[in-house]
């Protein structure tokens, strides 16, 4: 898991404690940065990490090193910015990072190390639809992408022809994105091939990829008040079909696509066995079922019987590190 302040730690659960990876100046194969704010899996094991202003690590269990991708202003096959917002490991195991200031979509190949950019051209209308940031990617059964944008509303990567379709906030459209500064934070395609979306002002909705048409959840009556103009983060499916919601400041709630009712978890002071306070940044579920929650003041595991969330003893210092990362492992 990747911390906000203490690099990447490895938690080992049947000993109870972390093994750490932190950035060491003197070491040019240590992580680096200690600032982690992304971090994906691939099915092969390997592990991407970013932090913002520290490009992409790419690390490999077996050799026990990392590898570095920044920026290199004198060449253009390299990463546009080393501010990571987002990444993506594909099931061929290239990754797809986004980036912000400037915003940009990168191709990476692990077995080549080849980094191939994909940009915003205002004379291009498939081209990327704007250069400020890409907030969030996704892949679909077909290999294809979509990508959140901040301003930019939603974006549609054709991976065989290479060119982008654009969603954006249409006044007039009331199936157009909801978000009316077309901004999309979280993005997950479910195992029905639909892509729900949240924004910085919580407007929760579905898009079906057939009709092209948005449904938004947040104009519901059994919408919670407690997730309305709260932005979401993160949406991420279990094994079950449920979808979870992380949202900034408001708690983790659970979302049922079937039935359309939601559970919320929030964070109450008197009860040692609530969420932790604070947003919720990432979630995995582990192969026993537990649900793992990180948050920015701490982690915290749901049973798989949908029970109390309580604190993992993590044995970390009283400076509260943020478990601030994409994936938890």
């Amino acid at each position: 898991m990747g911390f906000g302040n203490m690099g990447l730690g490895r938690f080992d659960k049947a000993r109870n404690k972390f093994v750490n990876y932190r950035h060491d100046p003197a070491d040019p194969y240590s992580i680096n940065t200690n600032k982690i704010n992304t971090l994906y899996q691939s099915q092969s094991g390997t592990i991407w990490a970013s932090g913002l202003g520290g490009g992409v690590s790419f690390f490999n269990p077996q050799q026990k090193k990392f590898d570095l991708y920044r920026h290199n202003p004198d060449d253009v096959d390299s990463l546009l910015s080393n501010r990571i917002i987002s990444m993506y490991v594909d099931v061929t195991g290239l990754l797809w990072v986004g980036t912000s200031a400037p915003g940009a979509l990168h191709k990476i190949d692990p077995q080549t190390k080849q980094v191939t950019r994909y940009t915003h051209d205002p004379e291009d209308p498939h081209s990327l639809s704007n250069d400020i940031s890409i907030e969030a990617i996704a892949g679909d059964a077909d290999g294809n992408l979509w990508i959140g944008t901040w301003a930019g509303g939603l974006n549609y990567f054709d991976r065989s022809t290479e060119q982008f379709t654009h969603y954006f906030h249409n006044p007039d459209d009331p199936n157009s994105l909801p978000d009316k500064n077309n901004v999309v934070l979280a993005l997950h395609v479910d195992q029905q091939g639909m892509v729900w979306l949240d924004s910085w002002t919580g407007e929760f909705s579905r898009f079906d990829p057939s009709t092209k048409t948005f449904k938004h959840y947040h104009e519901l009556p059994n919408y919670p008040p407690t997730l309305v103009g709260a932005g979401a983060r993160l949406i991420y499916e279990d094994k079950a079909g449920f979808l979870w919601i992380g949202s900034f400041d408001k708690g983790l709630y659970r979302f049922d696509p079937q039935t359309e009712q939601y559970q919320a978890y929030q964070h109450h002071p008197a009860d040692k066995y609530s969420l932790s306070k604070g947003s919720v940044y990432a979630i995995h579920e582990d192969v026993e079922g537990t649900l793992w929650v990180g948050t920015t003041n701490g982690l915290d595991k749901l049973s798989p019987s949908g029970g109390e969330i309580g604190g993992a003893k993590t044995g970390f210092t009283p400076m509260k590190p943020y478990i601030f990362a994409h994936y938890l492992v």
